[in-house]
């Protein structure tokens, strides 16, 4: 009887341990589920950081590429003189030319100007964006390693759980083969 009720027992414990690794399999599976997740997450910030990389690559080679062609205007300026506008007036065969090449003079510097600027500009918002990006990038970083810990701490419980149930089934069936041996030598006897 002692070891019916200790088999009682141990089967009403390995239940519970059951139900335990059930909702252990299911917190596993919710975090695994988050880690999976995150790491694709992960995966579109460095896409995004690399997109970023090439977009200032390109603000990099635009911003050289206008300043060689001001520094090529620049030295035409010096070798051949200021543009006198006086020059310009007198040189031109109509005053429509005139105004024209007034315009068009000023209208480069102008536009030297503006295309700098419009470089620049868009180099420093690169700039801006790729360390928003790493700062996020180093957030994610943490959460998805806290999320990998949890989810090994996860799977540890449940091996723990597992093997702590195996122990226990394992228990009752010893008891159950110790019940039966029993059962058989008190059969035995009782026939004698």
């Amino acid at each position: 009887e002692r070891l019916r009720a200790q088999s009682t027992g141990l089967a009403a414990q390995a239940h519970t341990v059951l139900l335990e690794l059930y909702a252990l399999e299911t917190q596993l599976a919710g975090a695994e589920a988050r880690l999976a997740a995150l790491r694709s997450k992960q995966a579109r910030l460095e896409d995004e950081e690399s997109s970023a990389r090439r977009q200032l690559a390109v603000a990099r080679s635009s911003l050289r590429a206008a300043e060689r062609g001001l520094a090529r205007r620049l030295q035409t300026l010096y070798v051949e003189g200021e543009v006198d506008p006086l020059a310009v007036l007198l040189g031109a065969e109509s005053l429509d030319d005139a105004l024209t090449a007034l315009d068009g003079l000023g209208h480069v510097a102008d536009q030297d100007v503006s295309i700098l600027n419009q470089v620049r500009r868009a180099r420093s918002q690169i700039k801006r964006s790729l360390q928003a990006l790493k700062e996020r990038q180093a957030a994610l970083d943490e959460v998805v390693d806290d999320a990998a810990a949890q989810r090994a701490a996860l799977a540890g419980a449940r091996a723990e759980r597992a093997g702590y149930l195996a122990g226990l089934e394992q228990q009752k069936a010893l008891n159950d083969a110790a019940i039966a041996r029993l059962t058989g030598q008190a059969s035995a006897a009782e026939r004698k």
